[in-house]
């Protein structure tokens, strides 16, 4: 995301920014191609979270969850909104299981982030 700093004071991105660690444990790179997009990973902890960015055409990408090893049930996920005409994000939370890959539409120059949120 980036803005003026006062329209972070009113986005929707809030719980999901509070969660973002400042220094990172382990850094993983999940999937991409240089100069169309990128997918890590970041761990601090036992607190991971996903950060996407893509360049060019809206894509859909599939990322590999085998990296969470542990019990997390949920993702807090903070993705592009399609229909809003700024383009702000939507937030929200998906639960997850044993699952081994999860699939996400990017927006044109889009993004997402999520967070792994534990049982």
């Amino acid at each position: 995301m980036s803005d003026a700093p006062e329209y972070f004071l009113n986005s929707p991105a809030i719980p999901v920014l509070q969660e973002i660690e400042a220094a990172w444990d382990e850094i993983k790179f999940l999937a991409g191609y240089p100069g169309e997009y990128i997918v890590m990973a970041r761990r601090k902890g036992q607190k991971w979270a996903i950060g996407a960015i893509n360049s060019g055409a809206a894509r859909t990408v599939t990322i590999p969850l085998d990296f969470l090893r542990g019990n997390y049930k949920s993702l807090l996920i903070c993705e592009d909104d399609k229909t809003d005409p700024r383009n702000q994000c939507k937030v929200h939370t998906i639960s997850i299981g044993k699952e081994k890959s999860l699939t996400f539409e990017m927006a044109e120059n889009g993004g997402f982030v999520a967070i792994a949120i534990e049982k």
